[in-house]
């Protein structure tokens, strides 16, 4: 797949904007204002990228601007009509502008805002955490080439981080979407399973297994450690509250120490999550093993292990993922040693993931149905073969019209010996 390496552009930018991470994270610091364009433009096409809010103030836009709006300007209005030269989402509101009117839903720290932009019919759409907001605008096409464009709201400090598609993204790509990085030369791999029918295999992850607790043992599943301080209880560290410091497990004055969860039924885990406790970011895990146990043995087994993670931010969790074949009933994190604090150990949230193995048949082996549904080799390189395929699914190109039906009458003989009737309704929706 041909890259662009679309990245934001330090030439193309204005205000207190500080840029690392390839000039992919930005962080904007005091300043009236901060604009700052990417590198590439586009005039036609359907791309994708994801916007991470990373830290600090929710008073910003992002979404496309046009080479028209002022680098320099410092709101929407002024010089020709400068509101005229963009369109974009505000994550403290939630609205739509230059319109400034009713749209989506605001953000939180840990939110991914994807942006759909589709040239070909004029069309802007915001996604948040995977999920569509809604078409924002319809009038793209009086743009002309466009940008993805980030401006600061206000003089609060925020750090974003853009993923153009040159690593994978957090969410799918809407179908028919290209990632933003590509350059329109694609490479797209489907596995043929003979009588012509071709197949991808979609990675996707289940949401966090443990369910929010309220105590040590409900609403189901045991929650323990090896110690905990006396305001923090071991459930704190599974209650969904990644914000309070407060609401976090700590260790009763020592810097080591295990975290575990035992499940009602066996799962296979493939993957966690761990949040820093919000403000005590020494505190953190820098070294650990993470392990099931085996009933059988009476042992515990290691199937992570992870040396010298630093770089903690408050509210941003880090995932590790790791090939696992078997059902454990309890999964740990066992931590020989944090990231600097003299006393504790602490972990905010710990969560746990299954990784879902799908098959997806695919009805043609036109051109659009590779695009649409072949898989990079990176996506292909995701698949853990070690896991069983546990669903199927067919995608359907065309519509049938299902006709008005008929009734089928016969009489039955009940003087005669009824042995058995047998009667199959097989439906087929498709949306």
């Amino acid at each position: 797949m041909g890259k662009q390496l679309v990245t934001l552009n330090s030439s193309d930018m204005n205000g207190a904007i500080a840029l690392t991470n390839g000039n992919l994270t930005l962080t904007s610091t005091v300043s009236t204002s901060g604009n700052i364009r990417a590198t590439h433009g586009k005039t036609k096409g359907k791309w994708y990228w994801e916007v991470k809010f990373d830290s600090g103030a929710t008073t910003f836009f992002i979404g496309i601007a046009n080479k028209l709006y002022p680098i320099t300007a410092t709101g929407f209005s002024g010089v020709s009509g400068d509101s005229q030269n963009l369109r974009l989402y505000q994550g403290n509101s939630g609205n739509k502008f230059p319109e400034n009117t009713t749209y989506g839903t605001s953000v939180v720290v840990g939110n991914i805002i994807g942006v759909g932009v589709d040239l070909d019919n004029g069309k802007l759409e915001f996604y948040k955490n995977g999920i569509s907001m809604g078409v924002s605008h319809t009038d793209l096409s009086v743009l002309g080439e466009v940008f993805p464009f980030f401006k600061s709201g206000n003089i609060n400090t925020l750090t974003l981080t853009f993923n153009f598609g040159a690593t994978p993204f957090a969410y799918p790509i809407p179908s028919g979407y290209l990632s933003y990085n590509d350059d329109g030369i694609v490479n797209k791999i489907l596995l043929s399973s003979g009588n012509n029918e071709f197949r991808k295999i979609p990675i996707r992850y289940s949401n966090n297994l443990i369910p929010i607790m309220t105590s040590n043992i409900l609403p189901n599943g045991t929650a323990s450690a090896s110690s905990f301080y006396s305001t923090t209880p071991v459930f704190k560290a599974f209650d969904g509250n990644i914000a309070v410091s407060v609401n976090a497990w700590s260790t009763n004055g020592v810097t080591s120490g295990w975290l575990q969860y035992d499940f009602p039924s066996p799962k296979s885990i493939l993957s966690y999550s761990i949040y820093p406790q919000v403000g005590y970011l020494l505190r953190s895990p820098k070294n650990w093993t993470f392990e099931g146990w085996n009933s059988t043995t009476s042992l515990w087994e290691i199937l992570d292990t992870q040396v010298g993670i630093t770089g903690w931010s408050d509210n941003v969790k880090k995932t590790f993922v790791f090939r696992n074949n078997k059902n454990y009933l309890k999964y740990r994190i066992n931590v020989t040693v944090n990231s600097g604090d003299a006393s504790y150990l602490a972990i905010q949230e710990l969560e746990m993931y299954e990784n879902i193995n799908t098959i997806i048949k695919i009805p043609s082996q036109s051109e659009q149905a590779f695009l649409n549904h072949g898989m990079s080799q990176s996506d292909l390189a995701s698949v853990d073969m070690y896991v069983d395929f546990t669903e199927k699914h067919y995608i359907q190109d065309t519509s049938t019209i299902l006709g008005t039906g008929k009734v089928f009458e016969h009489t039955l003989d009940v003087n005669k010996v009824l042995k058995k009737i047998s009667l199959k309704w097989v439906f087929y929706l498709v949306l």
